[in-house]
């Protein structure tokens, strides 16, 4: 051919060459150097198609995707750096690997009850009006403020 893009070859009578196309090779996928990157929600890649989440016992699963209170510890604990298990924030009232069973006993002391404790509900303190502020380059504006 024109290009050297064509073989050579003896027609069947054996006294001509003819052109015929060569094949071109078949080429192997390309080789990377090392495990697909990942996206990381909280954390950053370990190199090694992992995540390495900032705090684990904040977040976790393989993108660090998960927050140990809402989804592992049921909204009463942290995870513990290292294990799947959580620590309790109100041990007295809640135990378990996930925090997720009553500590407390029932009225009736046979067993354990799984119901949450409700937190008695602090009124905000009430006030007379703004506090009173010194000003050092100007007065006292009466609303808490300079001027």
């Amino acid at each position: 051919g024109d290009f050297c893009d064509q073989a050579a070859a003896a027609s069947e009578s054996g006294d001509e060459a003819v052109d015929e196309p060569v094949e071109e090779p078949i080429t192997e996928p390309e080789v990377t150097d090392g495990p697909e990157e990942v996206t990381c929600v909280n954390g950053a890649s370990d190199g090694a198609g992992g995540c390495t989440c900032w705090d684990d016992a904040t977040y976790f699963g393989d993108a660090c995707e998960f927050t140990c209170r809402a989804d592992r510890c049921n909204g009463r604990g942290m995870c513990r750096p290292g294990t799947a298990v959580c620590d309790c924030d109100d041990p007295s009232n809640w135990a378990g690997d996930f925090c997720d069973q009553a500590a407390a006993a029932s009225e009736s002391g046979d067993e354990a009850v799984d119901e949450p404790v409700e937190e008695p509900i602090t009124e905000p303190e009430v006030t007379d009006g703004p506090e009173e502020v010194t000003c050092v380059n100007g007065a006292s504006d009466g609303a808490g403020g300079c001027t």
